[in-house]
């Protein structure tokens, strides 16, 4: 999608450019590194067939210099990490870009000949052999306290998991022996102990910690953390819960 923003806004360059050839436009301004990456790369063929198409198309427009625009000043990411309509009001940046865009280059972002290493971003090097690395592992298999298959639906695992809750807490002398229907905080204690038990025998790879910045909040529960965090949301859903896709609570949840 980002190559596909690139390959845009090069088009309306030399649009407007063939149109208004008076007003030279030789610049175009992104923010994504991989895309200009693949932009300033010389090994284009070893780019895959999608993307190879669309740089060569790129490269061929009067285009002649791409450069990165830092995150602080793309008007875009307002929106993006959240903000109030009051403070979009009072965005310079909102409604008339970056402030240097109407300086001339010398005041612009500078650009390092090193800013951007193509390599990184290819799919292996020209004329390299192959290399393979391998490594072993002893991967310790968590046993469930709660077997969730065993259950039908994510309500009967709910109902099993607060009656143990209770059975323990009676035995320990933490509550009073009661025959009464089970309340919302016996509930709600047992759904933070089935995500607990889903998360430590489903845990967040390094990948997934990493892209969903995966912490665990207060209660001890892993939360994915973004770039919602100044939005006006609720708090589920600014910071969800994280549960692995491959988990069987996640079916149930689905289900």
């Amino acid at each position: 999608m980002e190559l596909l923003g690139v390959q845009i806004g090069a088009r309306c360059a030399s649009f407007i450019q063939a149109s208004a050839p008076t007003n030279r436009l030789d610049h175009t301004l992104d923010r994504f590194e991989c895309v200009l990456a693949w932009v300033l790369a010389q090994g284009i063929t070893r780019l895959r067939v999608f993307e190879s198409n669309r740089v060569r198309e790129i490269r061929q427009l009067p285009v002649n210099q791409y450069r990165y625009v830092p995150t602080k000043y793309n008007p875009a990411d307002l929106g993006t990490r959240g903000t109030t309509l009051a403070e979009l009001n009072d965005c310079r940046l909102w409604h008339k870009g970056p402030e240097w865009l109407n300086r001339t280059k010398e005041h612009w972002p500078p650009l390092s000949d090193n800013q951007f290493d193509y390599r990184e971003w290819l799919l292996s090097q020209d004329n390299a052999d192959p290399e393979i690395v391998a490594s072993v592992k002893e991967v310790k298999e968590e046993i469930p306290i709660f077997e969730t298959t065993r259950y039908p639906t994510f309500e009967k695992l709910l109902f099993v998991i607060t009656f143990v809750c209770r059975f323990i807490r009676l035995k320990f002398g933490k509550i009073a022996a009661n025959k009464q229907a089970f309340n919302a905080a016996e509930t709600s204690r047992a759904i933070i102990v089935a995500i607990k038990e889903s998360q430590r025998c489903y845990p967040s790879n390094d990948a997934e910690i990493q892209n969903l910045g995966i912490r665990a909040d207060n209660q001890g529960l892993l939360r994915c953390y973004g770039r919602m965090e100044p939005s006006q949301l609720a708090a589920e859903a600014i910071n969800p819960i994280f549960i692995s896709k491959k988990s069987t609570l996640a079916e149930l949840i689905m289900d």
